[in-house]
């Protein structure tokens, strides 16, 4: 309609006879459609949503009925549909069934990602027939979708165990410790100031020094969500929360006791935790994250991060038992959240606990997993330079590739 428009125009401006012709066809269809844009905007449209609530696996498709009943649906045919929510919704397909004269039963296939999803209304495109006139309406709906992540697979590994149990005890590690362990030969990445060059030079190879320290029992994960993994046209959340799963039965195959706290971005942060003792918990660890709710306004900036730390020295003191690692997922937006990170380390310290900065952002986990979008690797180069490249790796703070450079960040 737009290209047959221009192009009359353009013949109209040589003042073509046919231009004259097409201009007198088109221009009263242009003026009948506003004019039933203005009419559909007003009727009365009867509607049905089949599900109030649906609760589906990750990979599982979503199903939703919408029943429509109005005068206009006799003379269209509906052409488009499109939801109205956040970002981790979409309409692959939709199929119309009439229902009668004047009635129509619309059934879409939503994809939907992992997390709880409120649908806010629907938008139904119709084409008026034999004319090509196009009209929408928007109809309210209160449905909300709700996708659990897959953990089957990761429950039958957890049963499995490990060769080994990482519970309260020594071990031997390079870097700062309580007392020398001993000695073993240089690995790519291992820093130069724990070389120890006296051994070195007598066994005419490099050796670092070992030191030991003690691996905790009990692991807690606090996941800080800023806004940038709920954006994109791939956000990168389910990507984040497989990894998530993944470390959670890492922990409980070498005999850690788990909690997982995932704090969620909005004007009032929202926290879901789960504890994790034994393989069956993962299910349960599913059932939490799924019910993180995707916001529907994607901001810039969030203070999420800050959030979490100082909701976990309320779960350190509530809900760990004493001596528990610490570890903060996440990303620091400015200088105040690496001041904040050191005060309560130190409080957490104080406390017996040993904490973990685990450094991570949205554009990372999409660049990870073959998923990045034009413009990533800049925002993660202004990262890099502002925020990261004031904290060096350390046993307090270290800067996370995937969760599995996390997990032998821990020495699992």
């Amino acid at each position: 309609m737009v290209a047959t428009l221009l192009l009359a125009a353009i013949l109209a401006l040589a003042e073509s006879p046919i231009a004259r012709y097409a201009l007198a066809i088109l221009l009263p269809y242009t003026s009948v459609s506003l004019a039933l844009q203005r009419s559909v905007g007003r009727t009365y449209v009867l509607y049905e949503v089949s599900e109030g609530e649906v609760t589906v696996v990750e990979g599982e498709a979503v199903e939703v009925t919408l029943r429509l009943s109005s005068w206009l649906l006799s003379v269209s045919k509906v052409s488009s549909l499109s939801i109205q929510g956040d970002g981790g919704l979409s309409v692959s397909s939709f199929t119309e069934l009439r229902e009668g004269l004047s009635a129509v039963a619309v059934r879409a296939t939503v994809k939907a990602l992992v997390g709880t999803h409120i649908v806010r209304g629907v938008t139904v495109g119709l084409r008026l027939l034999p004319a090509p006139i196009l009209a929408s309406v928007s109809i309210p709906t209160v449905t909300t979708i709700r996708v659990v992540p897959k953990v089957s697979s990761r429950i039958a590994l957890a049963r499995g165990g490990a060769p080994y149990d990482i519970g309260l005890r020594s071990v031997g590690t390079s870097g700062v410790g309580t007392s020398f362990y001993g000695t073993r030969e240089y690995r790519l990445g291992d820093e130069l100031r724990y070389v120890d060059w006296k051994a070195s030079s007598r066994l005419r190879r490099l050796v670092v020094k070992l030191f030991e320290r003690e691996v905790y029992r009990c692991v807690a994960l606090v996941v800080a969500l800023n806004y940038g993994f709920f954006r994109g046209s791939r956000p990168p959340l389910p990507r984040l929360f497989e990894g998530v799963v993944s470390l959670a039965t890492d922990l409980l195959r070498y005999g850690a006791e788990v909690l997982v706290a995932v704090v969620s971005p909005g004007k009032v942060a929202g926290l879901t935790y789960v504890k994790l003792r034994r393989a069956e918990d993962l299910a349960n660890l599913a059932e939490a994250l799924s019910r993180v709710e995707w916001p529907l306004e994607v901001a810039e900036e969030s203070l999420t991060y800050r959030t979490a730390l100082w909701l976990s020295l309320k779960l350190a003191t509530e809900l760990l038992p004493g001596r528990c690692t610490v570890i903060y997922l996440g990303e620091p937006e400015s200088d105040v959240d690496l001041v904040a990170s050191r005060l309560v380390a130190n409080s957490l310290r104080s406390l017996g606990y040993r904490p973990i900065f685990a450094l991570t952002s949205a554009e990372v986990v999409k660049l990870l997993y073959g998923e990045a979008e034009e413009g990533d690797l800049v925002v993660i180069a202004r990262k890099f330079s502002r925020v990261y490249r004031e904290v060096e790796p350390s046993e307090l703070f270290t800067i996370v590739e995937d969760l599995g450079s996390l997990a032998r960040f821990l020495h699992l």
